[in-house]
This record gives C-alpha cells, sequence and structure tokens, in this order.
C-alpha cells in the first residue's frame, strides 16, 4: 500500500539493462556529464537521491567523477533486477567513510522514510512514470534546502505521437515540469543542457517498444506502425534529442 493517496507513478518498472540493449544513450549520457561538468557543479554534494537509479550507471559515474565529498547515496529503485546491478556499482563508486540508503520501492512507498536535506536530487529518465508531477515535487520539497537541486532528463517530445498508437503512455515535455517547480520555487535557477541520441530501429520489437513506451500494452502491430511512422536516416537510425534541466532552488 502507497503511503499516500496520491498515486504517483506508473506500475510498469522499465528493466534498464534491456535498455542499454537498445539504444547507446548511455554513453551519451556520460559524455554529457564529462562536457557539463560545470553546469551540474556537484563538487560539493554531501547528500544525493536518485528517485528511479535504474542499474546505477549514471549514478556511479557522477559520484566517482564529480561528487568527491559526498557521504550519502540514496537510491529508489522498484525493479529488482535493477537493483542487482545498482547495489555494487554504486558502493564500487562511493567514496571511502560514505553511506549508501536503498528502497527497492516505489517513490510512493519510499518517500516517507527518507530523511532530509539532500543536496542533489537525481530524475533520470524517470519522469515519463510519474503521472502528477505537481505532486512529485510538492512531496520532495521537504527533503531539499536552499540550494539544493533537481536534475531532470527525458526525450525532448513524444516518440510515439507520429506512429498514432493511442493506447501508448505520451508525455510532454520539461516545460511542464518547469511550470511545477516555478510554483513552488519563483525565484529558482534554471539551467538547460540538450544533446543528442539515436537508435537502431531494426531494434524496435515488442519487448523493447515495452521498455520504449513505458508500458506492456504493445503488440506486433504497435511495432510495425511504429517503424512505419518514424523518421530515420539512410542507415536506419532514429535520432532523437535529450533535455537535462538543473533547478536549484
Amino acid at each position: 500500500m502507497a503511503s499516500d493517496p496520491t498515486k504517483l507513478f506508473s506500475n510498469y518498472n522499465t528493466p534498464w539493462t534491456a535498455y542499454r540493449d537498445i539504444s547507446g544513450q548511455q554513453q551519451d549520457y556520460l559524455r554529457c556529464f564529462e562536457k557539463h561538468a560545470a553546469d551540474l557543479d556537484l563538487q560539493d554534494t554531501l547528500t544525493c537521491l536518485s528517485i528511479g537509479a535504474g542499474c546505477g550507471e549514471s549514478d556511479a559515474f557522477l559520484i566517482s567523477q564529480q561528487m568527491p565529498r559526498l557521504l550519502r547515496y540514496i537510491a529508489v529503485e522498484p525493479d529488482k533486477g535493477n537493483v542487482q546491478e545498482l547495489v555494487p556499482r554504486i558502493l564500487e563508486a562511493l567514496p571511502r567513510g560514505a553511506n549508501a540508503e536503498l528502497y527497492c520501492a516505489s517513490f510512493d512507498d519510499a518517500i516517507d522514510h527518507i530523511q532530509g536535506p539532500v543536496d542533489v536530487v537525481l530524475l533520470f529518465e524517470v519522469i515519463y512514470y510519474i503521472s502528477d508531477y505537481s505532486a512529485l515535487v510538492k512531496r520532495l520539497k521537504r527533503l531539499l534546502k536552499t540550494g539544493s537541486k533537481i536534475i531532470v532528463s527525458m526525450c525532448n517530445g513524444d516518440l510515439y505521437e507520429p506512429a498514432g498508437i493511442q493506447h501508448l503512455k505520451t508525455w510532454s515535455d520539461l516545460a511542464d515540469v518547469q511550470v511545477n517547480m516555478r510554483d513552488l520555487y519563483p525565484s529558482l535557477k534554471l539551467k538547460e543542457i540538450t544533446f543528442h541520441s539515436d537508435m537502431h530501429v531494426s531494434k524496435v520489437n515488442v519487448p523493447s517498444l515495452q521498455v520504449l513506451a513505458c508500458t506492456m500494452d504493445v503488440d506486433e502491430d504497435d511495432v510495425t506502425a511504429f517503424k512505419r511512422a518514424v523518421k530515420t536516416n539512410e542507415n536506419g537510425m532514429l535520432k532523437y534529442q535529450v533535455d537535462m534541466n538543473i533547478f536549484t532552488v
């Protein structure tokens, strides 16, 4: 039973190990982190909360490369398969003496057990699973302090809209998140980062489209419709843009 009557997340948990096989986006993320280290400005981070931490690849990179003073890492990840990769990867990346807390649960169930304040909240590729952005940022507020950061990433626009697959989950863009954040923090500072990624359309089948579309409600007809509708280059690559926002409250 969720600790709050407002259900924030969908019931679909992404197996990020499978996602890595579909897209090369992970390496694009790491290059983005390196290029924008000054924008991220994480050197003084003491406490980091990662929501939907997945396999921990992005988190481990940031911890080992850009959070030398980290004392406390908190992860919320509902998928047990992801957690099996997350734990050893994070333990290896943590600075000596730092502590790790793991909640193998949805954020709904974990939020009331997490003690603040936290310096940085990571929301990498998890917004797709959140049904109410406003409820999420409101519940995060008690964990934040002046100067805390929320870092959010998501694809720019809906990859599946041109396919006309009406029953697949759709999303908007980070503009919606920005509106909700400004409602709570009118004076927040915002930095916007954009980078490009791609995947080969041949890798899109029923299981992979389930991962990409955040739902189990996918069949072969959907895959056919998707491949027919999306635009690819001469090499069969579907190119898309990923947006990252850094909010400082």
